[in-house]
């Protein structure tokens, strides 16, 4: 459609010069009869010569000024196409380049997106984690509390083992591994104390 409008100015353009072209030579042609209707009226051949000689030059000089003309025009409008061609082929150019930024700008935007939702993601993770540091602690201090204000039990000293007791204990043993028949042997018939069983020198009458 622009190109179209151009075109049209153009052709205006062409038209209004033609006009003007046309309009000195009838200018010239009615100025020459005024003058040779004068009114001493000079001699007739001449005037005519004038006059056919005045038209002839403005017949001439009218299709080599309309040429001229036209050929600018036609040279301007081939300019013109030309520049809009360019400007036709610039734009296709920035629409492409446009579409690639707007390309672009979505997935920086959705790059964003994932970042952002990583960032929190993290963030949770790092609170959850400080939580259960902070439990810990509380933890830790409550049973170290707890420790402190217990008193610790007081050692016993190892028990001592006479030998009476070990008597008491071996009796009680012996007692246990007796067989069902077994019958004691009474206390007065057991000789308490070491006995030497065999006879002395004087005993049976030895003498050196």
């Amino acid at each position: 459609m622009t190109k179209k409008r151009i075109a049209d100015l153009l052709k205006e353009e062409v038209k209004k010069s033609n006009e003007a072209a046309e309009a000195p030579v009838e200018d010239v042609s009615q100025e020459t009869q005024t003058s040779s209707d004068t009114p001493k009226k000079a001699a007739t051949g001449t005037g005519r010569t004038r006059k056919r000689t005045s038209k002839a030059s403005t017949t001439s000089k009218a299709p080599t000024g309309k040429a001229s003309n036209t050929v600018a025009l036609e040279k301007q409008i081939a300019d013109l196409e030309g520049a809009l061609k360019q400007a036709q082929e610039q734009i296709v150019e920035l629409q492409d380049d446009l579409k690639t930024h707007q390309a672009r700008i979505f997935e920086l935007k959705d790059d964003l997106d994932a970042a952002q939702k990583a960032t929190v993601e993290k963030t949770d993770a790092l609170t959850k984690a400080t939580e259960e540091l902070e439990t810990a602690k509380d933890t830790i201090r409550q049973i170290t509390a707890q420790k402190e204000e217990t008193p610790e039990p007081e050692a016993t000293p190892p028990k001592v083992i006479h030998g009476a007791d070990l008597a008491t204990n071996r009796n009680t043993l012996s007692l246990r591994n007796r067989p069902s028949g077994y019958k004691a042997i009474p206390e007065y018939a057991i000789q308490r104390g070491e006995q030497n069983s065999m006879l002395s020198d004087d005993d049976i009458g030895w003498v050196d």
